[in-house]
């Protein structure tokens, strides 16, 4: 936890993330498949912000065969009030797999990818 402490006070406790990977701010638009924000080298924290109560945010990337990749939402880790859902698709935008967990924990995929391609 952060405060900030001057003569008038303290502030409301807040969090920062320090992480180990290159963080990366997500860039609008990115609302849908048409539109996905490309992820150049991974791994990589991507630092989102809520737009509206149904905010969509759609990222692209590609994958090695054998390669195992872990795909973290961290919200109520951060006090945020976002309810979470991962979605993870293939280029054809199938569904591999999907996450929503409930009783304050955060979503999370693990996936080992069976074929080299973009996901």
């Amino acid at each position: 936890e952060l405060r900030v402490v001057t003569p008038r006070g303290s502030s409301k406790a807040g969090r920062i993330w320090v992480g180990a990977y290159p963080a990366l701010s997500e860039t609008e638009p990115n609302n849908n498949t048409g539109q996905p924000q490309k992820l150049e080298k991974l791994p990589v924290v991507i630092s989102g912000q809520i737009n509206g109560g149904e905010d969509v945010d759609v990222f692209t990337f590609r994958a090695e065969a054998g390669q195992t990749l872990v795909f973290d939402l961290v919200s109520q880790q951060m006090a945020s009030a976002l309810d979470g859902f991962l979605t993870l698709t293939d280029a054809r935008n199938k569904v591999l797999t999907s996450a929503q967990e409930g009783f304050d924990r955060d979503p999370r995929i693990v996936r080992t990818f069976k074929a080299a391609g973009t996901y």
